[in-house]
């Protein structure tokens, strides 16, 4: 009997199988209940959403009104140590040794934008310490003012806001551990460190790399403008008081005066132009002679100079453009140059363990477009610029975003939000799926983490407009690895092109501008045709092939080219193009 029973039972569960898969593909997605929600967790807690840091310097410090004194675990953050055994800290663990003592010295960036340089004496160097630990009352006794203090928010969303004379930081609790804790000042100091270090060892590339020539260059000497060679004199007023022999006196009046043959007016010309913020041209007119071509020593540094133009891409990449002949296809056999911008941007612990088969991941193979989307989110310890044309000048900072990576052409999505709540989920869910719309693709699926997403707002949303939705187990964020892996992508592409910018062009660039950035990335990662046929991702996401993208990538470049020398270049991230540009900065 059992012979000819399971093969019964098998062949009627793959006609089953088969008979669903056919239902999906031309009945559109079910309406799941929630008990049968794939990969469905028990757990109703809030997971956190990924950290990510753009800058080098920055590190937590955590708040703890139950600690003593301020505890540090690294030697450099102190300004006077003084190596003492002081015994040990009691309530951890077995208890730490107490290895000195010393001034606490950090950077502290106000909810107003400004940087306070704070100094807590008499802290306690404990190097088995995993994070630094911050005890308002140990501060507020060392600074004596009365006006440094914790106070507790009692109504959501239950943060902290840390007073002190001059300033003022609002702190949330991070939803892993239900804790306060904040960052320093953003810095890049240890970035250029590391560069100066890296381009030192690799000095004989670095300097063919930054020297520029200019095609079909003449010689000096019949570049030489005659008006530059015009010298300006002294001559003597009163020619009648003063003879060869006796010299021009101290007391003589002279004026200033020039050997040309009419002198130029002090007061501006009728037709002159007022120059400032309201008149900037962002794409000025070039003339004649004013646009020239810069191009590297060596095909070398023709590479490097494609790589800091398009984000860091990786060099396979750079070399699959060449391959189609989007760059030039010499660069194709040319030996890639490292990147102090690459090696410091990527670094990442490794872990001890070894890792799974990749087959063993696999979770929702798509065979279209929008037949399933990975989403998932990203919280930043910098708090993002937030663009703005018209009105009033807005406090609105961007906090955090949301990724949507969808299956079937890895095409990426970024929304930026100013906090986490469900209102902004929502609104970043309506935003790619307007983005969709645009290409002709309709979202069937979402496959997330537990979290922002479970709450019934997103859950209503996604039922409305008949779109599956599916969660990870618990602590399973492998089983959303596509949109881990995306999010990884695109911060440390962010942050490689940030770190680089603001080492270039210090003045003009911040870690604030991280949003742009991310979302430059997420241009470049959908719009360059790096895959083997020749196509980009959104033409795949699409189903339309539009040709070359280059020609885009280079009208922004030569646009960009044109107006960075002036200041107010700057201003081009309220309207985006700095995402566009950010790239390219000083390259």
């Amino acid at each position: 009997m059992r012979t000819y029973l399971f093969p019964a039972f098998f062949a009627t569960y793959k006609v089953g199988c088969h008979v669903e898969i056919f239902l999906r593909r031309f009945l559109g997605p079910p309406i799941w209940d929630r008990s049968h929600l794939a990969f469905q967790s028990e757990a109703m807690l809030q997971s956190a959403s990924s950290q990510v840091r753009f800058d080098s310097d920055s590190y937590p410090i955590g708040v703890d009104t139950h600690a003593s004194r301020c505890m540090i675990n690294k030697d450099h953050l102190f300004e006077d140590l003084r190596l003492i055994n002081n015994g040990q800290v009691e309530g951890i663990g077995n208890g730490l040794e107490i290895a000195g003592e010393g001034t606490f010295k950090f950077k502290i960036t106000d909810d107003n934008g400004k940087i306070h340089t704070i100094k807590i004496p008499n802290s306690l160097y404990v190097p088995e310490m995993r994070r630094c630990l911050l005890s308002p009352q140990h501060w507020a006794q060392e600074a004596g003012d009365g006006q440094t203090w914790l106070e507790t928010r009692r109504q959501s969303p239950y943060d902290c806001v840390l007073h002190w004379k001059g300033g003022k930081k609002t702190i949330p609790h991070q939803s892993s551990s239900n804790v306060p804790v904040l960052y320093t000042s953003s810095s890049s100091s240890r970035y250029r460190a590391f560069a100066a270090t890296f381009e030192a060892m690799e000095a004989s590339f670095f300097r063919r790399e930054k020297v520029l020539q200019f095609p079909g260059r003449r010689d000096l000497m019949d570049d030489i403008d005659p008006a530059e060679f015009i010298a300006d004199e002294n001559i003597n007023f009163e020619k009648s008081d003063t003879t060869e022999d006796e010299g021009v006196r101290d007391d003589d009046e002279t004026i200033k005066t020039s050997n040309l043959s009419h002198l130029p007016s002090e007061d501006p010309p009728s037709d002159a132009l007022r120059r400032g913020p309201l008149t900037f041209d962002p794409n000025p007119q070039e003339e004649e002679d004013e646009h020239v071509t810069l191009a590297a020593s060596d095909d070398q540094a023709e590479l490097m100079r494609w790589h800091y133009r398009l984000g860091h891409l990786p060099f396979p990449k750079l070399k699959q453009l060449a391959v189609n002949g989007e760059i030039p296809k010499k660069l194709a056999k040319v030996a890639p140059p490292k990147c102090a911008g690459c090696l410091f941007g990527a670094m990442t612990k490794i872990p001890w363990h070894g890792k799974e088969t990749k087959a063993s991941h696999e979770v929702f193979i798509a065979t279209k477009p929008g037949e399933c989307v990975s989403v998932d989110q990203m919280t930043s310890t910098e708090l993002g610029f937030f663009a703005q044309l018209k009105g009033k000048l807005t406090k609105k900072r961007y906090r955090c975003a949301t990724i949507f990576v969808d299956h079937f052409s890895r095409l990426r999505f970024v929304h930026c939000q100013i906090d986490d709540s469900s209102e902004e989920t929502i609104a970043a869910k309506r935003a790619f799926e307007t983005f969709a719309a645009e290409h002709g693709v309709r979202v069937l699926h979402y496959h997330c983490d537990n979290g922002r997403f479970q709450d019934n707002a997103f859950r209503q949303a996604c039922h409305e407009a008949r779109q599956q939705l599916t969660f990870c187990g618990v602590n399973a964020h492998f089983q959303n690895g596509i949109a881990e892996r995306c999010i990884r992508d695109l911060s440390e592409s962010a942050r490689k092109q940030l770190l680089h910018a603001r080492a270039r062009w210090p003045q003009a660039v911040h870690f604030a501008l991280w949003p742009y950035a991310l979302r430059n990335a997420a241009l470049l990662h959908n719009s360059l045709p790096v895959l083997e046929d020749g196509t980009s991702r959104l033409e795949l996401f699409s189903s339309i092939h539009v040709g070359s993208n280059m020609k885009h990538v280079h009208t922004l470049l030569a646009q960009y080219s044109r107006c960075k020398t002036h200041w107010h270049q700057a201003n081009l991230c309220q309207d985006g193009h700095l995402a566009r540009a950010l790239g390219s900065i000083l390259d």
